[in-house]
């Protein structure tokens, strides 16, 4: 079995001692910080008193002793387990991108609670480790079935465990919209909260993390043969068929079990295993060794930072870890150097349709009866029904603007992941992988928090900000990796990361901002206006009118820059217009129908597998198979469950996933 990716080489003449000084200048920081934090609850000179046997008196020794020590050590456990969880991950896999976030492990532990908690609440009685590591175990299985085996290429794997935590954050996003008193709790948690009120998380999660610990180093010399290839490994007795089952299992114990404890606290087994190899753990003996000690430090420190800054208590740990882990990644990404050639995610195309008008008719036919079906069938506390002129009312205000939003943004969606595919060379590209959706989105929170009131046109242009600086941002990160798909998709998660983290903690923090946040990432168009869907409409409609220009451009810029110069194409002007208006579309979707539909992906994939392969052809079938997806979404999440209602984006999301993997899985 060949391995898809050998684990990134780094550049530099770096050597074991840096690791060393950072772990101990961590620990430093992080001890002068605590000191800081403790003196705030017990000053330094009742330490000892509110140590000893007789403490807990007052309501500070109680804080001290059975609140502010164990966050401590829950950070250290967490930390420690997260970075070597990482490791072991990269290393059985050979695959730098592997962690418990990307993998899905995190999301299925999460998954597995809230599963626990609304149907299984006896489970419980038990601990949440079962639930978690339950959860984490089948997310996980689900990402290697999708990627076909352990040994996929790191493009693969990522993919497979993106549409793995979409789908799983979409039903955990629908369980909480129909159970938001259960599941207030669990949406706080999941942020990734260290606090503790006693010690009693620490001595559950302790064992866990020991035993994990002592099969990692158990399983050590074995794993480390790994280095010499498959082959060399088989003929020196090495059984893979035992040892990879075998790790894999200890990483997402550790993982799951840290989930089920403190929430998910991202970044750490990505960006920490990274660090500790361009500071010189280059073998796997002193990655296991010194990552977990980085790890451990780097989010005390953290913790004890989030303390500094955060008085009120109110800023999780795993959102700050999000928000300092992102942009270390981005700035790692450059540094990382695959052993081999980079892996260019590409999609052979079976066939050629031989008249594309008569199927664009053929879709457009399809999307006008569609939209005929939306607005007249419904129904009520009397069962299904088709609106007639009586009923005009009801469906002018309330049926008209939600179905012209959805069919706008799905429309917008399809134009701007064409776009982006055909401009970065990359069938794997879209708003929403490349983090251009939630760049949107940032830009809109920030014009939220800053004004207040806001105007459908300022939150498209905030919208339209973000979009095209998280664009650019990628392209640039593109540029300086030879545009290889795994950075790029990678620096999009972690451009989503941070904008979901910035969510996040506005809605942790509650506020008027809360309920508008909630209802824009779930991709509702319950609140949509007749001047939103207005909106929306103009701006679908210019997008497809002004396409056709963009065809000769769109058929040139995959041949590459030097070509596309030699045929007279300003390649610099054309990109800064394609960007703008891919940002304008996305930015304008995204504030109806949320960051994570997943349209972007599946429409331009959908035509171009059918047939569709010339530029106009792509663009037009693309938007009317989002314009269809997310007419049909809407519709659907209104009448499935009526009268609850399952917001478009969300449904669009859990739908489109798995009919994407199963396009994929058809074409290759």
């Amino acid at each position: 079995m060949t391995p898809g990716m050998p684990i990134a080489k780094t550049s530099g003449t770096t050597t074991p001692w840096q690791v060393m000084l950072t772990v101990l200048f961590t620990a430093i920081v992080a001890m002068l910080l605590t000191g800081h934090n403790l003196n705030r609850i017990v000053p330094y000179a009742e330490w000892a008193t509110a140590l000893g046997p007789g403490s807990g008196d007052t309501a500070r020794e109680v804080l001290f002793r059975y609140a502010a020590l164990p966050r401590i050590a829950m950070a250290l456990l967490c930390g420690a387990g997260l970075a070597l969880s990482g490791t072991i991950f990269q290393q059985t896999l050979r695959n730098p991108l592997a962690e418990a976030t990307t993998l899905g492990v995190s999301a299925g532990a999460q998954t597995g609670l809230l599963v626990a908690l609304l149907w299984a609440p006896g489970l419980l009685a038990y601990g949440q480790a079962i639930p978690a590591l339950l959860g984490g175990t089948l997310a996980t299985i689900a990402v290697f079935a999708i990627a076909r085996g352990l040994s996929a290429a790191p493009l693969t794997l990522i993919m497979a465990g993106l549409i793995v935590n979409l789908t799983l954050a979409t039903l955990c996003a629908v369980f909480v919209l129909f159970y938001p008193e259960q599941a207030e709790d669990l949406s706080q948690w999941q942020t990734g909260r260290l606090e503790q009120n006693g010690w009693a998380q620490v001595g559950s999660l302790a064992p866990w993390l020991l035993a994990a610990f002592a099969a990692a180093f158990l399983l050590s010399r074995s794993l480390a043969l790994l280095d010499i290839g498959d082959d060399r490994g088989r003929a020196l007795g090495l059984n893979l068929s035992l040892v990879r089952p075998a790790a894999l299992l200890v990483s997402i114990a550790l993982a799951g079990s840290i989930v089920a404890s403190a929430g998910i606290i991202g970044f750490v087994g990505l960006c920490v295993p990274a660090a500790a190899r361009l500071l010189g753990a280059r073998r796997l003996i002193d990655r296991m060794i010194w990552t977990p000690l980085l790890g451990a430090t780097l989010l005390w420190l953290t913790d004890q930072l989030v303390q500094v800054i955060d008085t009120g208590g109110q800023f999780p740990t795993g959102i700050f870890t999000a928000l300092l882990g992102a942009p270390v990644l981005l700035l790692l990404l450059p540094r990382l150097r695959p052993a081999g050639p980079p892996v260019r995610a590409t999609l052979t195309h079976r066939r050629r349709l031989p008249a594309p008008r008569f199927w664009l008719l053929a879709a457009l036919a399809c999307l006008v009866l569609l939209v005929m079906v939306s607005l007249g069938l419904g129904r009520d506390d009397g069962g299904w029904f088709w609106a007639g002129i009586a009923d005009a009312d009801l469906v002018q205000r309330w049926r008209i603007p939600r179905v012209v939003a959805a069919l706008s943004a799905g429309i917008l969606l399809g134009l701007a992941g064409t776009y982006m595919q055909k401009m970065t060379a990359n069938p794997m590209a879209s708003p929403e992988v490349l983090g251009v959706s939630s760049g949107a989105m940032l830009g809109a929170i920030v014009m939220v928090s800053l004004v207040g009131s806001v105007t459908a046109a300022s939150l498209i242009l905030a919208g339209t900000l973000g979009a095209t600086a998280s664009f650019l941002l990628i392209l640039l990160l593109g540029w300086r990796s030879g545009f290889s798909p795994e950075r790029m998709i990678l620096g999009g998660v972690a451009l989503g990361t941070i904008a979901s983290a910035i969510a996040g903690l506005m809605i942790a923090r509650g506020g008027p901002e809360r309920g508008l946040l909630l209802t824009w990432m779930s991709g509702s168009t319950y609140r949509v206006t007749v001047a939103d869907a207005l909106t929306a409409a103009v701006i679908a409609a210019g997008s497809v009118a002004i396409a056709p220009f963009f065809a000769r451009w769109l058929e040139i810029l995959p041949l590459g820059e030097h070509h596309a110069r030699a045929l007279g194409i300003r390649v610099g002007l054309v990109r800064c217009a394609i960007i703008a208006l891919s940002a304008v579309m996305t930015a304008s979707a995204t504030l109806i129908v949320g960051p994570s539909s997943f349209i972007g992906l599946l429409a331009p994939h959908m035509v171009r597998m059918i047939g569709f392969q010339r530029p106009v052809a792509q663009l037009l079938g693309a938007a009317l198979a989002g314009g269809l997806i997310m007419v049909a979404a809407d519709w659907a999440g209104r009448m499935l469950l009526f009268p609850w209602q399952i917001p478009a984006g969300l449904l669009a999301t859990l739908v489109g996933a798995p009919c994407f993997l199963v396009l994929i899985r058809r074409n290759r």
